[in-house]
């Protein structure tokens, strides 16, 4: 779907539906892309979120017959991939995953050939028709504390030769592939000041331009360049909401950093906006889930974390007298819900960023990524599957397009 203003183009991720396997990618594609493109509307082209696992990859890296049917089903139907999905290395549906979604991480070698793979799948696969991105693991799983300025150097050295990649596939094919870091809480990078942290001092120095230089056999002078032009983040907005961050000042930080936004993911958060027992009964039912579910508890005395929601409400059902406070949890929502039940929701956060890309554009890619959609609680998902992803489509496009 291609904005009237012609600098962003919006669509929606796949990982919503089965794709652990190729078999169940394409499946998914099948059912799904056609319905959906139709019941928008769309008669052009249509961008495609693809998520894409290591196994589908090494499916389609190895059977030329299967990714040129790939190829073909996409151009007949008006469709290429705009962005990839290689976060979930693995299994991601119909099982327990929690903390085994990071792995393998960035001080891997697994991790490195598999997005490498990715790159050259996604050169075919964007049909010449955008310089598509590959969304990533922030690093890796982070339950407490920082890691080490050695383990940050290798990670960057790792994600060079990711780079490099990319920069030959740019030379031989024209296609500018790029690598985009997810931050994530309970991750390496979770909050902005990771973020800036991270690639002011190991993408960006002296000592991170040699190393690139190094391993692209570039001259030094140039290995910056590259590293923003093929090097950046995702950011999604319930991530960095359920932080209780400044959303928007976000966004611009790291702009003003010089760190490029490749992909800005437009997702919603759960926020309850008190901590009375009601409230915190509405939270419970979205905890018994197979995911992650980070909470945040802000009060007076500041910000207390927790790994899920089960965590969290453990801890405030200790607290005797009554609980102060407020908390965001990562579970995403439908975009276009303001509150479910006792619960808000943080639509009014994502407002914000959108009037904000509406007056100066963050992102040329942009991307409703609500995974949860099979295990949300009834009444969160009073719609089909098809009419719920097709509604946030309308929604955030009515929102990009205000004025």
């Amino acid at each position: 779907m291609a904005l009237r203003d012609r600098t962003s183009v919006l669509g929606y991720s796949t990982l919503v539906h089965p794709s652990d396997t190729w078999d169940q990618l394409w499946t998914s594609i099948q059912t799904y892309l056609p319905a959906i493109k139709d019941k928008l509307g769309v008669s052009g082209s249509f961008p495609v979120s693809l998520r894409l696992s290591n196994d589908v990859v090494q499916t389609l890296l190895t059977n030329d017959g299967e990714r040129d049917r790939l190829s073909r089903w996409l151009a007949d139907n008006h469709m290429y991939v705009y962005t990839a999905n290689a976060f979930p290395y693995g299994r991601f549906k119909g099982t327990r995953v929690m903390e085994k979604v990071y792995e393998p991480d960035w001080t891997t070698d697994d991790r490195v050939s598999y997005t490498k793979g990715v790159a050259h799948l996604l050169v075919g696969l964007s049909r010449g028709l955008v310089s598509p991105t590959i969304q990533t693991v922030p690093i890796g799983f982070r339950r407490t504390g920082a890691a080490s300025d050695v383990v940050y150097r290798r990670v960057a050295r790792q994600l060079f030769k990711v780079v490099a990649e990319l920069i030959d596939i740019e030379e031989r094919t024209g296609c500018r592939v790029k690598l985009a870091l997810e931050p994530e809480p309970y991750c390496f990078l979770e909050g902005t000041d990771d973020v800036i942290r991270f690639f002011d001092e190991f993408v960006y120095s002296e000592e991170a331009a040699a190393n690139l230089a190094q391993i692209a056999r570039l001259p030094v002078s140039e290995a910056i360049a590259h590293a923003r032009r093929h090097l950046g983040v995702v950011f999604d907005c319930c991530h960095q909401a359920a932080l209780f961050e400044d959303v928007v000042e976000s966004i611009k930080r790291i702009l003003a950093a010089d760190i490029p936004i490749f992909k800005l993911q437009l997702a919603s958060a759960l926020w309850a906006q008190d901590l009375g027992d009601e409230t915190l009964a509405d939270l419970a039912r979205f905890g018994e889930t197979i995911y992650l579910s980070q909470t945040f508890v802000r009060s007076d005395g500041g910000i207390q974390r927790f790994l899920t929601i089960p965590d969290a409400l453990r801890a405030l059902g200790n607290v005797e007298g009554g609980r102060q406070g407020e908390c965001r949890s990562h579970v995403h929502v439908p975009i276009f819900l303001s509150r479910i039940g006792r619960l808000r929701t943080t639509r009014s956060v994502l407002e914000g960023v959108l009037e904000l890309h509406r007056n100066c554009p963050i992102a040329d890619q942009l991307e409703i990524e609500t995974y949860t959609w099979d295990v949300l609680p009834r009444d969160a998902t009073a719609w089909s599957l098809v009419d719920g992803i097709v509604r946030e489509l309308e929604w955030a496009t009515a929102e990009l397009e205000a004025r």
